[in-house]
């Protein structure tokens, strides 16, 4: 705390705080004079695990490593000097879904990553080498990507063993693996009516043969003499109704909650969840690659 900050205090708390800054004064004089070193006061019980004060606080003595210390308690508070994770996405599809579901993705230090379809290369930078990035700068990772484009799966697979986060594959691709037929018709109408087109084009047509966004894609085009599906409408109207309806119509009630919603509503929450964990307990966090 900045010496203002200190002087601003009053009665009980300011009284409390200038008895321990004094403690601390007559603790460090006497290691200093004596040539020792005593152990931290929440410690004297030895209810701390050997490196326990460290992956907790960066440091068995935080004052002693500042830098490092402050990194951390600053994520326990929920302050970010930079991104405390990062979404990697296959497409303008998912990532202005999550945009629109995680409105305030930057406030909570999350930051979307538009791989342009091809998770191999985003501006020379190799996939793998972003994810030792992160774990350097102790970020968690998240992937989203489709089953179905091969060399996207064994990129993914082949760094999964170092990564810190969570990798969800779309089968067969994002629409179809986290919403149904039917649900993808209606917001599909709305969609063209948003156009300005005629909504009932979509709903009256037959769309059982279609089991992938491609197929859907195609057939869209075709009724509706229209331009792709892909794109930042279509990826916030999705967004919109999984956050109205964030339960799958075909997952079996009285299953855990988790095991009912959408796969990708289901990730989501995996980043509320990470804002209270520690990174250096996390498996993959000690690795190098």
């Amino acid at each position: 705390m900045k010496w203002r900050f200190r002087e601003a205090l009053n009665d009980g708390v300011a009284g409390s705080l200038w008895i321990r800054h004094i403690a601390e004064i007559v603790r460090r004089g006497f290691e200093e004079a004596h040539d020792t070193q005593w152990r931290e006061e929440d410690n004297w019980s030895g209810g701390w695990q050997t490196g326990g004060r460290e992956k907790m606080y960066g440091s068995e003595r935080v004052l002693d490593n500042a830098p490092t210390s402050n990194q951390r308690a600053a994520w326990r508070a929920g302050l970010f000097n930079n991104s405390a994770m990062r979404w990697y996405v296959e497409g303008e599809t998912e990532h202005s879904f999550l945009s629109e579901y995680i409105s305030n993705h930057r406030e909570l230090g999350i930051e979307l990553i538009d791989m342009k379809g091809i998770l191999k290369n985003r501006k020379g930078m190799r996939l793998s080498d972003e994810i030792e990035n992160d774990r350097k700068h102790r970020r968690y990772s998240f992937i989203l990507a489709d089953s179905d484009k091969k060399e996207n799966v064994k990129l993914i697979q082949s760094i999964s063993d170092h990564l810190v986060g969570s990798i969800l594959l779309s089968s067969p691709d994002f629409e179809f693996h986290n919403f149904t037929s039917l649900e993808l018709v209606r917001i599909l109408s709305e969609y063209y009516s948003d156009q300005g087109g005629d909504a009932s084009l979509i709903l009256k047509s037959d769309w059982g043969e279609v089991t992938n966004s491609k197929d859907m894609e195609k057939k869209y085009g075709s009724i509706t003499k229209s331009g792709s599906l892909k794109g930042k409408g279509w990826g916030e109207l999705l967004a919109r109704y999984a956050k109205k309806n964030p339960y799958h119509p075909e997952r079996a009630e009285g299953k855990a909650e988790e095991e009912r919603l959408r796969p990708i509503v289901n990730e989501i929450s995996k980043t509320w969840q990470i804002r209270s964990c520690n990174y250096d307990f996390e498996p993959n966090s000690q690795q190098t690659t």
